[in-house]
């Protein structure tokens, strides 16, 4: 593998869910994934000693799965045979959900053993809300976020069209981001599902004007937290908006690579 490059990676690695130990009908086991943000020589990492940041987005934070994923993606990026990033400059960030709630988000402090090449006995530790990696998913939120809601503001008096026309109408004749309407579609499904009375794009409106700032009101009828969280999630898996002079290529690598 060649050196890294400094900047931002996304990827997703694969791991195996909690076994059941039910009878199965077949021996299909379920195998999930994990989404990785791996962020090489970045500034304000680099001021403090650190030179790589690990960030996972989770829905198990228990020791058992939090340990192997972080020592997975060290050993598959992090460890070469010419070149190492040292344990004490890598931090480790887990996001408990797809939120940008502060209060889902973690710094780990864990352990590294050099003969099995493992972390273990995690420490979950809080973290600043002024966090380049916060902030920095913050802005990605409101800059998609941002872009929809000026989609819908351009649709006008279109918005209360039927969603499967809205699907045939807008995916060929408009700019409208196919990820946005995924969340449509999402969210149209699950308003029928609780029967709720409201217009999908109404209510997806809504929950872009909460993730931009134009409107902080959860008292709004067609604000559905629910719904946030659908627009949040496909925002996720979007690439990170970074700038390149953010980053710098580090000693560890650099220092020793070919």
């Amino acid at each position: 593998m060649k050196p890294l490059q400094a900047g931002a990676y996304q990827f997703s690695l694969p791991y195996l869910s909690t076994p059941s130990y039910t009878k199965m009908l077949a021996a299909n086991h379920p195998v999930s994934t994990v989404d990785i943000e791996l962020h090489i020589g970045r500034h304000d990492d680099l001021q403090i000693g650190k030179e790589a940041t690990i960030i996972a987005f989770s829905s198990y934070a228990d020791p058992n799965h939090i340990a192997p994923m972080f020592s997975m993606v060290r050993n598959l990026w992090l460890t070469k045979h010419r070149w190492e990033i040292p344990t004490d400059k890598i931090r480790l960030i887990e996001v408990h959900t797809k939120s940008h709630d502060p209060n889902d988000w973690h710094e780990l402090e864990m352990s590294w053993d050099n003969t099995t090449h493992r972390y273990h006995d995690p420490i979950w530790k809080s973290i600043q809300r002024t966090a380049w990696y916060y902030q920095q998913y913050q802005e990605k939120i409101n800059s998609y976020a941002w872009d929809a809601y000026q989609t819908f503001s351009d649709m006008g008096k279109h918005r209360p069209i039927v969603l499967s026309q809205l699907w045939e109408q807008w995916l060929h004749k408009s700019n409208t981001p196919f990820w946005l309407l995924k969340v449509l579609r999402s969210a149209d499904i699950y308003l029928r599902t609780e029967k709720i009375p409201l217009q999908a794009t109404e209510v997806v409106l809504t929950s872009l004007k909460h993730l931009t700032g134009v409107s902080l009101e959860d008292t709004d009828q067609n604000y559905l937290p629910e719904v946030t969280t659908l627009l949040i999630t496909e925002i996720h898996k979007l690439p990170t908006i970074i700038s390149p002079e953010d980053y710098q290529q580090v000693q560890s690598i650099t220092s020793i690579a070919p």
